[in-house]
């Protein structure tokens, strides 16, 4: 959380995502509540035909054709690449927390 600070969280399948962090926050005592971005409510808002909201068919319809097997490392790049596109394409909305 020290690297995070106050910085809005972008990620793929938010509530997975938070879910785990949080729990893992409290344990240790830090409060968390930075703004949240789901490219997963990002890419239903702008392809709400794809049959699923994998990574690997997001980046297909978007045009990242080169990217076959998506693995961990790859995705902060995959996922800060999809934010820019949505943003661009004027699909970004906050999540904010309760």
């Amino acid at each position: 959380m020290k690297f995070i600070g106050n910085d809005i969280i972008i990620c793929h399948n938010a509530k997975f995502i938070m879910n785990f962090l949080e729990y893992n926050c409290e344990k240790l005592g830090i409060k968390i509540d930075n703004e949240v971005i789901d490219t997963i409510t990002l890419s239903n808002k702008l392809f709400p035909d794809l049959k699923n909201k994998k990574l690997s068919t997001i980046c297909e319809r978007i045009g990242l054709t080169h990217i076959h097997n998506i693995e961990t490392l790859q995705e902060p790049y995959i996922i800060v690449y999809l934010y820019e596109y949505y943003k661009k394409n004027n699909f970004v909305e906050s999540e904010f927390k309760d």
